[in-house]
Formats: structure tokens, sequence, C-alpha cells
């Protein structure tokens, strides 16, 4: 079974994710959603395994989550991910966020179904060498399908 990591920053329409799920479904895969707003209703009526929200990682105090960085990291951000970018601060949520990191290493691919969501992708597939990384779930379907071979990034 192929584990497809996909990562949203926007509730995308159902309408438009869930055929695409299914199809990944059909050719012998699941998917599985981080996200940053409130998955509710996605999980159930797109068809996904499991959808969790990345944004309640952004609540733990500061202190606590510069323990688990490097000091280089927090002074490149100066001392936290309040001043960065928001895109590198959606790369901090994913990277600190537990449920994230114990799906990452069981991925087979990371999916970023929105724009925003490409910098964490991009991130997570340069820490996971061995996963592939796309843009959307049509180039999953393809490869396995066999219509498309994806390189790892070496």
């Amino acid at each position: 079974m192929t584990r497809v990591l996909a990562f949203a920053t926007a509730q995308p329409r159902i309408s438009a994710l869930g055929p695409y799920v299914t199809e990944v479904v059909d050719v012998g895969g699941e998917v599985r959603m981080a996200c940053w707003f409130d998955p509710a209703g996605t999980a159930v009526d797109a068809g996904l395994v499991e959808a969790r929200c990345v944004a309640a990682v952004q609540q733990q105090s500061e202190a606590a989550r510069s323990v688990r960085r490097s000091w280089w990291r927090r002074t490149r951000t100066k001392a936290g991910s309040e001043v960065a970018d928001p895109a590198t601060r959606r790369w901090h949520d994913a990277r600190d966020d537990p449920w994230v990191a114990r799906e990452a290493d069981s991925a087979d691919f990371f999916v970023a179904l929105d724009q925003d969501a490409v910098y964490p992708v991009w991130e997570l597939a340069r820490a996971h060498p061995g996963v592939r990384a796309s843009f959307g779930l049509h180039a999953v379907i393809s490869a396995l399908a066999g219509r498309l071979t994806l390189t790892d990034g070496r």
C-alpha cells in the first residue's frame, strides 16, 4: 500500500479533491492530510484516511519549542518563528508536529495541495531523501499507474 501525506494551507474544494483521492485509493494508495485549518468535514467527504490540523503546534510556548532547535536556527529566525516569513512558520509547525513526523517516516509521497504548502513539502522531502514529493495528487496517480516516473531528488 502506497502512503501519501498531503499538505494543505487552505481548505480544498471537496469536489476537486474527492475524485483524486478516490483515484489514488483505486490504484492502491491511501491519503492522509496535514492542514492549517479545521479538517472537520474534509476527511470524511473527500475519502481521506485521516486529516490533522498542524496549527495546534503553534500554541506551544516558545521556550518549549526552542529546546528542539539548534542555536543557529534560532538566531537565524531571530529567536523563533514569530518573526519568520509564513512559509518558514509552516515548515516549523510541520517539523515540530509529532503526528507529521510519524506519518512522514512511513510515507511514500509528500504532496502539496496548494502553493503555500510547497515549502514545507520541499523541506520534508529534503529530510526524507527516499520519499518523493509533488505538487498535486495528479502526479502521484500518474506515478502509481506507471505513466510517470518521479525521481526522488538525487
